[in-house]
Protein backbone atom coordinates (compact mmCIF):
# COMPACT_ATOMS: atom_id res chain seq x y z
CA UNK A 1 0.00 0.00 0.00
CA UNK A 2 2.98 2.33 -0.02
CA UNK A 3 2.24 2.79 -3.73
CA UNK A 4 -1.28 3.96 -2.75
CA UNK A 5 0.21 6.62 -0.49
CA UNK A 6 2.55 7.76 -3.27
CA UNK A 7 -0.32 7.89 -5.75
CA UNK A 8 -2.47 9.90 -3.32
CA UNK A 9 0.40 12.39 -2.88
CA UNK A 10 0.60 12.82 -6.65
CA UNK A 11 -3.16 13.36 -6.75
CA UNK A 12 -2.94 15.96 -3.96
CA UNK A 13 -0.21 17.77 -5.90
CA UNK A 14 -2.39 17.71 -9.04
CA UNK A 15 -5.47 19.00 -7.21
CA UNK A 16 -3.42 21.73 -5.53
CA UNK A 17 -1.95 22.74 -8.91
CA UNK A 18 -5.50 22.97 -10.25
CA UNK A 19 -6.42 25.15 -7.25
CA UNK A 20 -3.53 27.51 -8.04
CA UNK A 21 -5.07 27.98 -11.50
CA UNK A 22 -8.73 28.01 -10.40
CA UNK A 23 -8.68 30.23 -7.29
CA UNK A 24 -9.85 33.80 -7.89
CA UNK A 25 -7.83 36.89 -6.93
CA UNK A 26 -10.16 38.04 -4.17
CA UNK A 27 -10.27 36.82 -0.60
CA UNK A 28 -10.52 33.03 -0.33
CA UNK A 29 -12.75 31.35 2.26
CA UNK A 30 -10.58 29.04 4.36
CA UNK A 31 -12.50 28.43 7.59
CA UNK A 32 -16.08 27.56 8.50
CA UNK A 33 -17.52 27.11 11.98
CA UNK A 34 -20.41 25.06 10.65
CA UNK A 35 -21.22 22.73 7.83
CA UNK A 36 -23.63 23.04 4.93
CA UNK A 37 -24.65 26.46 3.70
CA UNK A 38 -22.77 28.34 6.41
CA UNK A 39 -20.88 31.43 5.26
CA UNK A 40 -17.14 31.39 5.83
CA UNK A 41 -15.90 32.96 9.04
CA UNK A 42 -12.25 32.93 8.02
CA UNK A 43 -10.74 34.32 4.84
CA UNK A 44 -7.25 34.36 3.38
CA UNK A 45 -5.53 36.08 0.53
CA UNK A 46 -5.06 34.01 -2.60
CA UNK A 47 -1.37 33.61 -1.80
CA UNK A 48 -2.12 32.71 1.81
CA UNK A 49 -4.64 30.07 0.77
CA UNK A 50 -2.22 28.55 -1.73
CA UNK A 51 0.61 28.58 0.83
CA UNK A 52 -1.69 26.89 3.36
CA UNK A 53 -2.64 24.13 0.91
CA UNK A 54 0.97 23.53 -0.14
CA UNK A 55 2.31 23.53 3.44
CA UNK A 56 -0.56 21.32 4.66
CA UNK A 57 0.04 18.72 1.95
CA UNK A 58 3.81 18.76 2.26
CA UNK A 59 3.72 18.53 6.05
CA UNK A 60 1.28 15.63 6.22
CA UNK A 61 2.98 13.77 3.34
CA UNK A 62 6.42 14.25 4.91
CA UNK A 63 5.20 13.03 8.31
CA UNK A 64 3.72 9.86 6.81
CA UNK A 65 6.74 9.30 4.57
CA UNK A 66 9.02 9.47 7.61
CA UNK A 67 6.85 6.97 9.48
CA UNK A 68 6.88 4.61 6.49
CA UNK A 69 10.68 4.85 6.15
CA UNK A 70 11.13 4.21 9.88
CA UNK A 71 8.95 1.08 9.71
CA UNK A 72 10.68 -0.12 6.55
CA UNK A 73 14.18 0.27 8.01
CA UNK A 74 13.57 -0.66 11.63
CA UNK A 75 15.36 -3.77 12.78
CA UNK A 76 13.16 -4.17 15.87
CA UNK A 77 9.91 -2.26 15.16
CA UNK A 78 10.25 -0.83 18.67
CA UNK A 79 7.76 1.95 17.84
CA UNK A 80 5.06 -0.50 16.79
CA UNK A 81 1.93 -0.11 18.92
CA UNK A 82 -0.31 -3.09 18.32
CA UNK A 83 -2.02 -5.79 20.40
CA UNK A 84 0.30 -8.62 21.40
CA UNK A 85 3.37 -6.57 20.54
CA UNK A 86 5.66 -9.06 22.26
CA UNK A 87 4.63 -11.69 19.72
CA UNK A 88 5.08 -9.43 16.69
CA UNK A 89 8.54 -8.11 17.60
CA UNK A 90 10.04 -11.58 17.93
CA UNK A 91 12.71 -12.02 15.23
CA UNK A 92 10.77 -14.78 13.46
CA UNK A 93 7.64 -12.60 13.24
CA UNK A 94 9.28 -9.30 12.26
CA UNK A 95 8.98 -9.76 8.46
CA UNK A 96 5.21 -10.27 8.70
CA UNK A 97 4.86 -7.42 11.20
CA UNK A 98 6.88 -5.08 8.98
CA UNK A 99 4.74 -5.90 5.91
CA UNK A 100 1.56 -5.38 7.89
CA UNK A 101 2.77 -2.12 9.41
CA UNK A 102 3.78 -0.78 6.00
CA UNK A 103 0.48 -1.86 4.47
CA UNK A 104 -1.56 -0.34 7.28
CA UNK A 105 0.34 2.95 7.32
CA UNK A 106 0.38 3.12 3.53
CA UNK A 107 -3.39 2.72 3.42
CA UNK A 108 -4.05 5.06 6.34
CA UNK A 109 -1.77 7.77 4.96
CA UNK A 110 -3.14 7.40 1.43
CA UNK A 111 -6.72 7.76 2.62
CA UNK A 112 -5.71 10.84 4.63
CA UNK A 113 -4.12 12.42 1.55
CA UNK A 114 -7.29 11.68 -0.44
CA UNK A 115 -9.34 13.41 2.23
CA UNK A 116 -7.02 16.42 2.01
CA UNK A 117 -7.82 16.53 -1.72
CA UNK A 118 -11.48 17.07 -0.81
CA UNK A 119 -10.48 20.06 1.31
CA UNK A 120 -8.68 21.64 -1.64
CA UNK A 121 -11.67 21.05 -3.92
CA UNK A 122 -14.02 22.43 -1.28
CA UNK A 123 -11.98 25.62 -0.89
CA UNK A 124 -11.98 26.19 -4.65
CA UNK A 125 -15.71 25.53 -4.83
CA UNK A 126 -16.43 27.84 -1.88
CA UNK A 127 -14.29 30.61 -3.37
CA UNK A 128 -16.83 30.93 -6.18
CA UNK A 129 -19.65 31.76 -3.76
CA UNK A 130 -19.90 35.45 -2.72
CA UNK A 131 -20.42 34.46 0.94
CA UNK A 132 -17.86 31.67 0.75
CA UNK A 133 -20.42 29.10 1.86
CA UNK A 134 -18.92 25.71 2.55
CA UNK A 135 -19.45 22.89 0.11
CA UNK A 136 -22.53 20.92 1.11
CA UNK A 137 -20.80 17.62 0.40
CA UNK A 138 -17.71 18.27 2.55
CA UNK A 139 -19.27 16.96 5.81
CA UNK A 140 -19.98 13.70 4.00
CA UNK A 141 -16.37 13.48 2.81
CA UNK A 142 -15.21 14.04 6.38
CA UNK A 143 -17.67 11.45 7.72
CA UNK A 144 -16.51 8.92 5.11
CA UNK A 145 -12.85 9.51 6.00
CA UNK A 146 -13.60 9.23 9.72
CA UNK A 147 -15.74 6.09 9.31
CA UNK A 148 -13.10 4.40 7.14
CA UNK A 149 -10.36 5.28 9.63
CA UNK A 150 -12.35 3.99 12.62
CA UNK A 151 -13.43 0.80 10.80
CA UNK A 152 -9.85 0.04 9.68
CA UNK A 153 -8.51 0.70 13.18
CA UNK A 154 -11.10 -1.56 14.83
CA UNK A 155 -10.37 -4.32 12.31
CA UNK A 156 -6.61 -3.99 12.89
CA UNK A 157 -7.01 -4.24 16.66
CA UNK A 158 -9.61 -6.99 16.71
CA UNK A 159 -8.46 -9.15 13.79
CA UNK A 160 -5.32 -8.20 11.89
CA UNK A 161 -2.85 -7.86 14.75
CA UNK A 162 -4.07 -10.69 16.96
CA UNK A 163 -1.80 -13.66 17.46
CA UNK A 164 -2.81 -16.47 15.06
CA UNK A 165 -4.84 -19.14 16.93
CA UNK A 166 -2.24 -21.84 16.24
CA UNK A 167 0.45 -19.65 17.86
CA UNK A 168 -1.42 -18.88 21.09
CA UNK A 169 -0.21 -20.65 24.09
Amino acid sequence: MVWFFALSCVLYAAVTTWAVIALPQGPIPTHWSGFGAEPADGWSSRGGAIAFLVILGLSIAALFAIILVVFARSKTLAGLNVPDKEYWIRPENLPVARRRALTDMGLFSGVMMLYLCTIVISIVQSSRDPLGRSAGWEPFAFAAWLAATIAWTVWMVRVRWRVPPEQRG
